[in-house]
């Protein structure tokens, strides 16, 4: 599953937008693809509270608002997701060409539909070079029915073994697959840390540990059990 986001005010542009795009996966990928539309900065921001995985995006940075959201996005766990940009011909570049954005594509306004087309021709292109061979030290891939689905290693808070699978969980969703704990743990970078024979978790979003309940407090108010086999290698990461 591959998961897009398209974000622009102009409700009429977002439709093209998307059905262009609609137009041209096939070409580029056999994988099922996600397309969510959004035109509003409010209903934008309801969204990011899930912390969705997001592989490509088409956002629109025409408004003051929109840039600085997007900068606090960027920072947030989504500096791997690829960027086209929908600036104004009247915005000053240097509004939106800044690192902390670092779009790969640039669509301005106003456009013709074969300039859209082309520029999407190249962030599609860019995406699947990009995913080749799930080459990404920073991505964890799971070959799933629908195909591949590519979660960044930042957006997952654990992994749980339970029902003979693998479940990897982000905020708001559960993948499941099948392996062992143990073949995942050697594979894993080093800040997810085994915590229970059940428990593998990522430590950079552990908040609190309660030594006495024997539990771990993530970010979002996610809560994961430790073990006693591994309370000193909790201790000592406190």
């Amino acid at each position: 599953m591959v998961n897009m986001l398209a974000y622009e005010n102009n409700v009429k542009e977002l439709d093209e937008l998307v059905a262009t795009t609609r137009s041209l996966i096939a070409y580029y990928s056999e994988d099922m693809w996600k397309m969510e539309k959004i035109s509003s900065i409010g209903t934008l921001r309801s969204y990011f509270e899930g912390r969705p995985i997001i592989d490509l995006a088409c956002y629109d940075v025409s408004a003051k608002v929109n840039i600085d959201f997007l900068r606090k996005v960027r920072g947030n766990g989504y500096e791997n997701t690829l960027l086209m940009l929908l600036a104004d011909e009247k915005m000053s570049p240097m509004e939106y060409i800044k690192p902390e954005i670092l779009a790969s594509e640039l669509l301005i306004k106003p456009y013709t539909k074969e300039q859209m087309k082309d520029k999407m021709r190249d962030l599609l292109s860019t995406y699947c070079n990009k995913t080749s061979g799930d080459a990404s030290k920073n991505i964890f891939v799971l070959d799933m029915k629908d195909g591949k689905t590519r979660i960044p290693f930042n957006q997952i808070y654990y992994f749980e073994a339970r029902e003979k699978k693998i479940y990897v969980r982000t905020l708001k969703e559960e993948y499941p697959f099948y392996q062992t704990l143990d073949e995942l743990e050697n594979n894993l970078p080093e800040e997810f840390v085994r915590c229970h024979r059940s428990y593998i978790v990522n430590w950079n979003l552990v908040e609190k540990v309660d030594l006495s309940g024997s539990e771990l407090q993530l970010a979002d108010e996610l809560y994961v059990p430790f073990s006693r086999t591994y309370k000193e290698t909790i201790k000592g990461l406190r």
